[in-house]
């Protein structure tokens, strides 16, 4: 099993590894909207009206709560446009959590976007801690929408915050600079970083992360087995990118045998 993981991880190549991870805005994954609603007990059927009616003392708190229900696609309650009115109202009373997840959707849903707008609302989330806002200005700067120096300062705080995709991204981030400027040590440091944090939710994220840098021949820490290693265990964690490469390894090899 072993030896047939290498072979499928060298027939694939690290570019089919790594596909501009960096580059995705994140918002919010459908698993923290069911989260949100179990959190804040919101019965399924509950109207957003009575939803707001429960906090008369932090509307700001209550726009978002209701923004999240809109923009959960399992919610009966599902609109972008309406979650974007939530949040703005939310914005308006300065709540940081509301202009994190509103600049993150200007930045990313065609329906409505608004890159000046999103960026704005980003920089004064981070300015006020939010971890989601941090990763989503070091993400545009990745894609040359800004500026590049702030954007790795930026991720490098909501790393030292320990928030578990900074801490993915900043290990990803530190071994393509060392391929790009032959600093060998910034991979040790990358993979230092990936290998002692104690993850959560990204277990496997982080074993795909390694399996790149280990099989990665432009540096000096390539090695094949650790690589398998930590495939496998991306594999038995369930990620999903590390079982659909490994399925289409097999399907490649059962039309070649």
């Amino acid at each position: 099993m072993m030896r047939k993981i290498f072979i499928a991880l060298s027939l694939l190549g690290v570019a089919c590894i790594t596909q501009a991870d960096m580059c995705d805005i994140q918002v919010i994954t459908e698993n923290e909207l069911s989260n949100f609603g179990k959190y804040f007990q919101i019965p399924e059927d509950e109207s957003v009206e009575l939803i707001l009616s429960k906090y008369p003392q932090c509307i700001d708190q209550a726009s978002l709560i209701v923004a999240y229900l809109y923009l959960d696609s399992a919610s009966p309650f599902h609109s972008i446009l309406k979650a974007v009115s939530y949040l703005k109202q939310s914005v308006e009373m300065g709540n940081e959590q509301a202009a994190a997840l509103l600049g993150s959707l200007f930045i990313s849903n065609e329906r409505v976007y608004n890159l000046e707008e999103g960026i704005e609302l980003l920089e004064f989330a981070s300015s006020n801690g939010v971890n989601l806002a941090m990763i989503n200005l070091f993400t545009l700067s990745r894609q040359g929408k800004y500026d590049s120096e702030k954007g790795v300062q930026l991720l490098e705080n909501a790393y030292k915050n320990g928030y578990e995709k900074a801490v993915l991204y900043y290990g990803h981030y530190l071994h393509l600079k060392s391929v790009a400027t032959g600093q060998h040590a910034l991979t040790a440091d990358a993979i230092a970083i990936l290998e002692e944090f104690d993850f959560i939710e990204l277990s496997g994220d982080r074993h795909f992360y390694l399996t790149e840098i280990y099989m990665d021949k432009r540096t000096a820490h390539y090695d094949s087995a650790k690589a398998v290693q930590h495939w496998t265990k991306a594999i038995e964690e369930g990620h999903e990118r590390a079982i659909s490469l490994w399925k289409s390894y097999e399907k490649a090899s059962q039309q070649n045998d």
